[in-house]
């Protein structure tokens, strides 16, 4: 593909935020032409004005076909960004497996594929096996790197955002303030955006068209538990330190004997996690050897008795939870994500029973309950979708 002359960045003199928004709401389709986004975002018409000419100028928006729309006068002309401006670069990095996407700037996906990354080895192998993955896509896409606009990752970890460094990870060992957005910025020459898992598939999945309201509570339950929170004005909570959603550490009452990997007792990641689901299950089959989280779910889907009991007890803790949550945020809409929301309808209903039964009426009379509808997908999408509306700020 032919490289279109573009700047790195449109103006690094102009506000970031406005760009951003801008550019987000043409994606998005939110607003594509002039008027409509004069209209939801609230702005001068001689602002929009002035950042469409700049960004027009960069061939970052280009104009399309008119718009039809009722009534006399001239039609205005549609906008959209220009998907041959440049690709951007993703992940969504597991404990034990990572999903990489290598897309265009209108979020065209050029290539996808998940790779095993144990990140238990360290940042220097981890990252390495990475960055030579994306090498690969970029490759086997016949996309050179110096077209890369932006990558954004997901990571199981509380993340400083400014400095783009995990913050005292438990399922991170040896990762603790290491430089991972400066180590990939200089590996791609390009500016990288390193968050929480969380906040990635948050971002992903509320996204989406299906009329959920914000406040969103994005509750995700895998090897640990951590919470996506999206404000009415559809923007990440993430806190002063990057900590704000790691409810897994919450005090889960009538647990004092079970010890958590933070070194606490009693967190609700350590009692109602996938993985803690995995070992009690282990604990009351006699003939299972190594119960891990995969072949639990496999379980949960068959309809074994001992491992749906054991979920539904889970859902009941996390249900709990979800209870002090909806009291403290408020929200329009609890989203609960993760393998086991996938693998059965016992959590959904389980934490619907607890929430609606122990919250206040003011709390739940228009809260909106239900599962992810990306699965799996939602940090992937999350990713790409920040890194794209990033591409050119």
């Amino acid at each position: 593909m032919d490289r279109v002359p573009l700047q790195r960045s449109v103006d690094r003199g102009v506000s970031a935020d406005i760009q951003r928004q801008i550019l987000g709401m043409i994606a998005n389709g939110a607003a594509t032409n002039k008027a409509a986004i004069v209209r939801e975002s609230g702005l001068a018409r001689s602002t929009v004005t002035e950042y469409l000419d700049r960004l027009r100028d960069a061939g970052v928006v280009i104009d399309a076909e008119h718009v039809h729309t009722p009534g006399r006068g001239r039609p205005p002309r549609a906008l959209r960004i220009n998907g041959d401006a440049g690709v951007v670069l993703a992940a969504d990095v597991g404990t034990h497996r990572t999903t990489l996407a290598v897309t265009d700037i209108n979020r065209k996906v050029l290539v996808q594929r998940t790779i095993a990354c144990e990140l238990a080895e360290g940042p220097v192998t981890a990252l390495d096996r990475i960055a030579a993955e994306l090498d690969h896509m970029l490759t086997e896409s016949d996309v050179p790197r110096e077209r890369v606009r932006a990558f954004a990752m997901g990571i199981p970890s509380p993340v400083d955002v400014a400095e783009g460094r995990p913050i005292h990870p438990p399922l991170m060992p040896g990762w603790d303030r290491y430089p991972v957005a400066d180590t990939l910025a200089e590996r791609f020459s390009t500016r990288v955006l390193l968050d929480n898992d969380v906040n990635m598939m948050a971002i992903g999945d509320t996204a989406q068209p299906r009329g959920i309201k914000a406040p969103i509570l994005f509750l995700h339950i895998s090897d640990g538990i951590g919470c996506g929170i999206v404000t009415s004005r559809g923007e990440l909570l993430r806190g002063a330190d990057g900590a704000a959603g790691d409810v897994g550490h919450l005090r889960s009452h009538g647990n004092d004997d079970t010890v958590c990997r933070c070194g606490n007792v009693g967190c609700i990641e350590s009692v109602a996690s996938v993985t803690a689901i995995a070992h009690r299950v282990q604990d009351r089959l006699a003939d299972v050897v190594d119960l891990d989280n995969d072949a639990l779910i496999e379980m949960i889907k068959d309809g074994n008795p001992i491992a749906v009991n054991e979920v539904r007890r889970a859902a009941m803790e996390i249900g709990e939870i979800a209870v002090t949550l909806v009291h403290v945020f408020n929200p329009a809409s609890l989203i609960l994500s993760g393998p086991l929301a996938v693998a059965s309808d016992d959590l959904l209903a389980g934490v619907r029973a607890v929430v609606y039964r122990r919250a206040l009426p003011l709390a739940t009379r228009a809260l909106h309950i239900a599962t992810s509808t990306l699965g799996d997908q939602a940090g992937i999408q999350g990713a790409i979708r920040l890194a794209a509306e990033n591409a050119f700020v």
